[in-house]
């Protein structure tokens, strides 16, 4: 006879961000699991992924292996770089990043692709420009996006381009990550930032740190300048149909962080 579950077994609604946690994929999924986490989300740069052999026999593998953890794969993090689409040196090889992570994300099943968009160069108070050819390689994305069924969630240290490019596009499939790591902002800022986005914030990827003056150090989730409980009451109203991710691939013990979020997290849940 099965024990029946208890409030601080059941899985919690967040996904883990597993790259960090070594090139063994198998390994990294137990350790999601036994964690706590309801899922994983995974870089399509990460070696298992990447590889040649990662054909649609392997997808399909892969799939299965998911459903036997009881996992499910919130998020294909696309693989981009320094300046994201604003640099037009590498933006070819960013935009073929985002178009293989939406693929992938569609065969293994995936609610979202994140992408790192850039920021653009503007000085302070200066009125939000548009870049035209970033908004055609957004447009181009979301529409690849549409036809796979999925989210597309753009990260950007910039919260002022995120609302001027979701307010522009406005497209059903495009939404904002708020990526904290990202975001140089303290916790009344980061928050005011979520209000100001609103309905366009489609993801949180929360990775704490400790503030001193203007410089930010990875911590553990719970023990920096995060307003946790705060963001989950963001995730929980107004029918938020988003996905919430931890990110532990900036400290030093990924394992332990991992086990530390899924901690903090039920704790913040059950009060």
């Amino acid at each position: 006879m099965s024990t029946p579950l208890t409030k601080t077994d059941w899985p919690i609604s967040a996904s883990l961000v597993i790259d960090a946690l070594g090139p063994d994929l198998r390994a990294a999924l137990s350790v999601a699991r036994d964690a706590g986490f309801a899922g994983i989300a995974v870089a399509n740069g990460h070696p298992e992924l990447a590889s040649l052999d990662f054909g649609s026999t392997a997808r399909r593998h892969l799939r299965h292996l998911l459903q036997r953890q009881h996992l499910r794969v919130a998020c294909i993090r696309a693989v981009s770089t320094r300046g994201g689409l604003f640099d037009a040196k590498t933006l070819d090889r960013v935009m073929a990043s985002a178009v293989g992570a939406i693929r992938l994300a569609h065969d293994l099943g995936a609610f979202a692709v994140s992408l790192y968009a850039g920021s653009p160069e503007s000085s302070p108070g200066s009125a939000m420009t548009l870049s035209e050819p970033v908004v055609a390689a957004v447009q181009a994305l979301a529409g690849e996006a549409d036809q796979a069924g999925l989210k597309l969630c753009l990260s950007s240290s910039s919260v002022d381009f995120l609302l001027a490019l979701l307010g522009r596009l406005g497209a059903g499939h495009l939404r904002a990550n708020l990526d904290t790591a990202r975001l140089p902002l303290d916790g009344p800022a980061l928050l005011q930032a979520a209000d100001r986005l609103g309905q366009w914030v489609g993801m949180w990827t929360l990775a704490d740190s400790l503030q001193t003056g203007t410089s930010f150090r990875p911590t553990e989730l719970g023990q920096g300048y995060l307003p946790v409980a705060e963001i989950l009451a963001r995730t929980e109203g107004r029918n938020w149909g988003g996905a919430l991710l931890v990110d532990v691939r900036d400290l030093p013990d990924p394992q332990q962080g991992a086990r530390t979020a899924a901690q903090v997290l039920r704790s913040a849940w059950l009060r």
